[in-house]
């Protein structure tokens, strides 16, 4: 296009819109002289062998019409083939020549062309206020200048934007009944009344409701996109901290919040998963030959009455003492799912447990109790980052706004701000501490005590399909539980944290009086940086049918049964 063009052209009966680039490259070539348009529309197409029929041209216009939703059969006013130096493609049309490919960086289009998505709304669109889950704060909020770079990353990689996502108030962690300015979000999966978790709320219940919706974009501080993954059935990826760009990205802190996507199609989650922490490069086939560690966290032994929540220690495996007749369905499911993972990656897990590894263990100067040690580091940090990095700036604003007048904030998130408000610095000081000593503790003891060659990927059960009805009231008589969770590798370490859905087990509805199913799932964390590691190892996983894409609706697998013989089981 001539300098100077308008940013609109049409092509065909069709008017696209043209991002004019100055860093563009040119095709240097005597044949495109003939051609007296500013702007010509073409068809890319890679091409390594030496002849290209009618038939293979027919074939690639029949994959981009299936695949791309902006090319027509008006960009064959000139075809490259990009094919090796050495090789042309011998098809006699003046409108089809070989490009050399080694001199010549072009491709079939954008890498996410086409796919559409919507963001939570803690990030910064241009034109649009930020609400942050709150009515007080997007009434005197006023329209974002700039698009957030994590949004602009998809936009300028083909993807379309459709809209904006409900998040709890100021990003929190609140339950439905606890919402004052918006009705939360329904999770479509079961009965569609179960809890939905928070605060990537809109975002997991949109991408598994909607089936035009390819993805959509969370955030994570504590656990935003992995829970609410898990329990709306959903790939859902946190990365590893400091990839992704948090600029025109609000949250309780920057130390620990990360921005990520949910999606239901295992290729796109890597495609898009991919591009979002790297787009240069591209994940990799895994080798047949690569080494795994496979690190299965099991709960303490329990002599009598094995409980899968024993004193909260849901999210770990059951000990191996424990009778196959006290497992779960859920637990029955993943563990046929590790079955097929330790298959597939040739190797044998690692059982161990936590508490006691740390106890044996521990760093200098932390207590031997990892709860003691690290259970208090979040809720100290992001309420007291909460308040002081913003909150109580936006409330003397509102103030200052409204003729003094206070903002509406609920009861549970105004407890936790007087909270952050009170942390003395020593506290935070002491935090930061245990938080360095954590991290050192897990690259040295617990990722560093196996094989170096190999690569090591911890998992733990996410969530097993237990009804949690979005009208059940939570027990506040505790603001935080400071103890030990296992979402502390995502926002402590910094490790790249994938949730993966692996099955579906029946539940007695109470609210529709029939057999419905919930979401079962588990995640697998990888050292920082590991993050198109990990999409590697779930693209091979794909492929040899250990874990599938799922549905949007009440079903993650809606042509699988129901398997009715252990619903008591999963009722227990």
């Amino acid at each position: 296009m001539a300098q100077g063009s308008a940013p609109f052209t049409s092509i065909g009966k069709f008017t696209y819109f043209v991002a004019l680039d100055q860093k563009a490259g040119t095709l240097q070539s005597k044949r495109l002289t003939r051609y007296k348009e500013d702007f010509i529309p073409c068809t890319a197409i890679e091409w390594n062998d030496a002849t290209f029929t009618p038939s293979d041209l027919e074939a690639a216009c029949e994959s981009f019409a299936a695949e791309d939703d902006v090319w027509s059969a008006s960009f064959l006013s000139l075809v490259l083939l990009l094919q090796p130096a050495d090789v042309k493609h011998g098809f006699k049309s003046k409108r089809i020549f070989s490009v050399d490919k080694s001199k010549n960086r072009l491709t079939d289009g954008p890498p996410l062309a086409g796919l559409r998505f919507a963001v939570k709304d803690t990030i910064a669109i241009k034109g649009t206020k930020t609400g942050y889950g709150s009515q007080a704060w997007h009434d005197i909020a006023v329209p974002e200048k700039k698009t957030a770079p994590a949004v602009k990353l998809l936009l300028d990689a083909g993807a379309i934007l459709v809209g904006k996502l409900k998040t709890t108030e100021f990003a929190e962690g609140t339950d439905p009944c606890e919402w004052i300015d918006a009705i939360c979000p329904y999770n479509p999966r079961g009965d569609g009344h179960q809890k939905p978790s928070s605060s990537s709320t809109g975002s997991a219940a949109a991408a598994a409701a909607y089936d035009w919706l390819d993805f959509t974009v969370g955030t994570d501080t504590g656990g935003s996109i992995r829970h609410p993954a898990g329990v709306n059935g959903l790939y859902g990826q946190r990365p590893s901290h400091g990839l992704v760009s948090l600029a025109g990205v609000l949250g309780a802190t920057d130390l620990f919040n990360t921005v990520g996507i949910f999606a239901r199609d295992v290729e796109l989650f890597a495609r898009v998963g991919s591009h979002f922490v790297n787009p240069i490069e591209r994940p990799l086939a895994v080798s047949a030959t690569r080494k795994y560690n496979l690190l299965y966290p099991t709960r303490a032994p329990q002599i009598e009455n094995p409980d899968q929540h024993h004193h909260g220690q849901h999210r770990w495996f059951p000990h191996p003492s424990v009778d196959l007749s006290f497992w779960t369905e859920a637990e029955k499911k993943i563990e046929g799912a590790v079955r097929e993972l330790e298959v597939e990656l040739n190797c044998e897990r690692i059982a161990f447990n936590i508490n006691e590894l740390w106890r044996a263990t521990p760093p200098i100067g932390q207590p031997r109790s990892l709860d003691e040690s690290v259970g208090h580091i979040y809720s100290a940090i992001t309420t007291a980052s909460a308040v002081h990095g913003g909150i109580d700036k936006f409330i003397d604003d509102f103030g200052a706004a409204n003729d003094g007048k206070a903002p509406k904030i609920s009861e549970i998130v105004q407890r936790r701000l007087d909270h952050g408000r009170t942390v003395p610095a020593q506290k935070i000081a002491d935090a930061l501490e245990a938080m360095q000593a954590f991290r050192s503790w897990t690259e040295t003891t617990l990722f560093g005590s196996y094989d170096q060659d190999a690569t090591t990927i911890l998992i733990f059960p996410q969530s097993c399909g237990r009804p949690d009805y979005r009208d059940d009231v939570p027990n506040r008589g505790e603001l935080f539980n400071d103890t030990f969770s296992i979402y502390s590798f995502g926002y402590l370490v910094g490790c790249p944290d994938y949730t993966i859905p692996v099955a579906e087990v029946p539940y007695h509805s109470t609210v529709s009086g029939k057999t419905e199913c919930l979401p079962v799932s588990i995640s697998l964390i990888g050292r920082p940086g590991s993050d198109l590691e990990l999409f590697n190892v779930l693209l091979r996983l794909h492929s040899a049918g250990v874990i599938s894409d799922v549905a949007a609706g009440a079903r993650l697998f809606p042509e699988s049964s129901v398997d009715r013989e252990h619903l008591v089981d999963n009722l227990v």
